[in-house]
């Protein structure tokens, strides 16, 4: 009822003053504004968490309470330095954020979806691999993927330097965005899709459990295919006290795709091209053996359409487990 009040009196509904206005409204009053400052709106984007401090700041005295003003400048200054800090090009900051078990935990959770792949769960004990702690940890640094830590309020945390070059964002513009507001989702995260969410992030969160998908996005005018790997865990703050967290991991599968796509279409022209030159003209001697060339042709054909549904059960596997 009085949030609108403000410190000076000028406020509404009923014009009341400093501490006669209720506690709880003067906290709201404060966290209202700051919102209301750095949130998007159909008519502006959203101003810059500096922008809204200073704001706060020049309104302490006058509309908020100046104690409890310079109590929240402060505290969300403290937690806004420490979020922007772990958008590192240094990504050994994901191996610190996280300790060794949680790595495990999550390195276990993708090596094992990739299970059905003969050539890796024939050549390696996925379960012993997985839970190695060394190997986890050179995953985490090594492996070119897109990393984003996300708290269960939706605010990104700890993003890898890959996702700001990839978005072309600043830290400080993937910072002032709820994850799903990151380059124009605008909520279809939360969309139905087959009768789930899309976003394997919302699964997680929802379900305890580990959610992978995929996506087809276009950007530059090209398409990128990427394959997503939703995995929950508890981190701890700086006070020691555990936050629920997922972090996703993105795999850039493109050139997979487009391996893909090529190789289809070149073994329909390389089909094509074997139909025309059975139905045009043939010398006496091919003539002659006409039959034992149309055979090899159907034996060939044959082959080429076997190694093309194992390409596409082999890409399956990989993207579906």
């Amino acid at each position: 009822l009085h949030h609108h009040e403000r410190w000076d009196g000028n406020g509404y509904p009923d014009g009341i003053e400093d501490a006669n206005i209720p506690l709880g409204a003067r906290l709201i009053a404060i966290a209202d504004t700051y919102d209301a400052m750095t949130s998007d709106r159909p008519y502006r984007k959203g101003l810059s968490h500096n922008i809204a401090i200073e704001e706060i700041k020049k309104g302490a005295g006058s509309q908020f309470d100046p104690e409890l003003a310079q109590q929240f400048c402060d505290m969300a200054d403290a937690i806004w330095k420490s979020r922007v800090e772990l958008v590192s090009y240094s990504d050994d900051a994901l191996t610190k954020l996280m300790n060794t078990q949680a790595q495990a935990q999550i390195t276990r959770q993708i090596v094992t979806s990739y299970k059905d792949v003969p050539d890796l769960s024939t050549a390696f004990d996925i379960s012993k691999l997985a839970s190695n702690e060394y190997f986890a940890s050179q995953i985490f640094k090594h492996t070119p993927a897109f990393y984003i830590v996300i708290s269960e309020s939706f605010d990104p945390i700890y993003v890898s330097h890959s996702v700001t070059d990839a978005l072309k964002m600043t830290a400080e513009e993937i910072m002032s965005h709820k994850c799903f507001e990151i380059n124009g989702k605008n909520m279809d995260c939360f969309r139905m899709n087959g009768g789930a969410i899309n976003c394997p992030i919302v699964r997680a969160f929802h379900s305890g459990q580990y959610q992978k998908g995929k996506v087809t996005e276009y950007a530059s005018g090209s398409e990128v295919h990427m394959d997503l790997h939703a995995v929950p865990i508890d981190l701890e703050d700086r006070n020691g006290n555990l936050l629920k967290c997922a972090i996703e991991i993105m795999i850039d599968r493109t050139e997979d795709v487009n391996m893909q796509k090529r190789l289809e279409h070149d073994i329909r022209k390389l089909i094509i091209l074997l139909q025309e030159l059975l139905s045009g003209g043939m010398d006496k001697d091919v003539a002659e053996h006409s039959a034992e060339i149309i055979k090899e042709y159907g034996d060939f054909s044959e082959q080429l359409t076997q190694m093309d549904q194992q390409l596409k059960n082999s890409y399956a596997q990989l993207l579906n487990g």
